[in-house]
């Protein structure tokens, strides 16, 4: 697991600097399990131009460390996609059938709404989140959001750079080449050799504007994400050490 830690520019007093902590599990995961985990801890997220990515500091194969505060052992991972329940936001469950659970939600901050209330309908969630379901409903206290997953994302797009790029859930990413004849056709095999590279991906809660992190053993990136509308996306890749912007991609289909 990777620690990426944020540090925030322009603030003098260095101890009014919080730092965000930010998991990422490099294995090989399902849309079911938590594959990253932010700990909002009353911060409320900065746009990411506001932000120095300053290090990626160590590497763990469990995220023990999650359970170890206190405030989150009576606290249990769910996730699901959301869905609309009389003009409010539920989740529920995976797998999506007659027999999953919707739970209604609450939140334990501003912040954490916020972020909930700028996603759409079938997007994904992965949260930190306390059962508080009664007789009468199911329902859930968010005290933290893991990560998202946008479902306007899921699909095949085609870049500016001429490259492929195929979001196959709300994780897992293959980039390649256009075939002969110049389509993006989505290799079968795994080790088609149009296939430039496979990466895991994490959308970052944010209640200003969507991040991801892209990486696999070998690379890793941070990315701004600007939907511009279902057709259309652009992605920022920023350098880990400086910030600054590396490169624009547009993504289109």
């Amino acid at each position: 697991m990777l620690l990426l830690y944020y540090r925030m520019k322009k603030i003098q007093n260095l101890n009014k600097i919080m730092l965000l902590t930010q998991c990422v599990w490099l294995s090989l995961v399902t849309t079911s399990l938590p594959a990253c985990s932010l700990l909002i801890m009353n911060i409320k997220p900065t746009r990411i131009s506001d932000l120095k990515i300053t290090t990626f500091v160590m590497f763990f194969f469990f995220p023990i460390f999650l359970f170890s505060f206190s405030p989150l052992q009576s606290q249990k991972v769910f996730s699901g996609k959301l869905v609309k329940k009389n003009s409010a936001y539920c989740l529920q469950t995976f797998p999506a059938t007659s027999a999953s659970i919707k739970y209604s939600l609450k939140y334990s901050s501003a912040v954490i709404e916020t972020v909930i209330n700028r996603l759409g309908t079938d997007d994904f969630i992965s949260v930190q989140a306390e059962d508080t379901s009664t007789a009468s409903e199911k329902s859930l206290t968010i005290s933290s959001i893991n990560y998202v997953g946008l479902s306007v994302l899921i699909g095949t797009w085609i870049g500016d750079d001429k490259v492929c790029y195929n979001f196959k859930n709300f994780t897992t990413l293959s980039i390649f080449n256009q075939n002969a004849s110049g389509a993006c056709v989505t290799p079968v095999n795994t080790t088609d050799p149009l296939i430039i590279r496979k990466m895991n991906y994490f959308v970052n809660p944010d209640d200003l504007v969507w991040t991801l992190l892209i990486s696999n053993l070998k690379t890793r990136y941070a990315a701004e994400l600007l939907i511009n509308n279902q057709k259309s996306v652009q992605l920022n890749l920023f350098s880990e050490e400086t910030g600054a912007i590396l490169r624009k991609t547009i993504l289109r289909r």
